[in-house]
């Protein structure tokens, strides 16, 4: 797909200069439309696999935040002090593809995250109706801004090899 755009500056006049840009620029986006989007982007999920494999193993929120511990109580009647592993459906959702998991490329959109039905609620924290009891939030969904350094870096280094 390698092709070049040449605007020649030398002996041209300033409108003449304009107009060779503008039509570089729509060539240039011509050029980017047909580019395989679905292709770049779905390169990226196994990444954020990795990222959010990274959250859980370190228990921590997206911004770097600890998630609260569990507390006693919940510990001796689960048996384990890990946060958000009672059966794994929520990990494997983000982490392997398990059941729940979304993945999904629209164009130029990327969509990543879970239907697992109590994720909702782990990312804002609820009150348990059964023990009156605040449960706190364990934020588990998101990237840093160094992560979107990195897949944004990774993304132009894909769409460069293809121009």
């Amino acid at each position: 797909m390698a092709r070049s755009i040449t605007v020649d500056i030398y002996n041209t006049s300033p409108a003449e200069i304009q107009r060779g840009i503008g039509v570089a620029v729509r060539e240039l986006t011509k050029e980017i439309n047909r580019l395989p989007w679905h292709e770049f982007l779905g390169d990226m999920f196994k990444d954020l696999e990795e990222i959010h494999a990274r959250y859980f193993a370190a228990e921590t929120a997206p911004s770097g935040e600890p998630w609260r511990a569990l507390s006693p109580y919940t510990i001796a009647k689960k048996g384990f002090d890990r946060i958000l592993h009672e059966s794994g459906a929520l990990y494997n959702s983000l982490g392997q593809r398990g059941q729940g998991a979304i993945r999904n490329v629209r164009h130029r959109e990327l969509v990543f995250g879970t239907s697992v039905p109590y994720a909702r609620y782990h990312m804002s924290g609820f009150q348990n109706t059964r023990t009156n009891t605040r449960v706190a939030a364990r934020p588990f969904l998101g990237v840093t801004g160094e992560d979107v350094r990195g897949l944004s870096e990774k993304l132009a280094e894909a769409i460069i090899r293809k121009l």
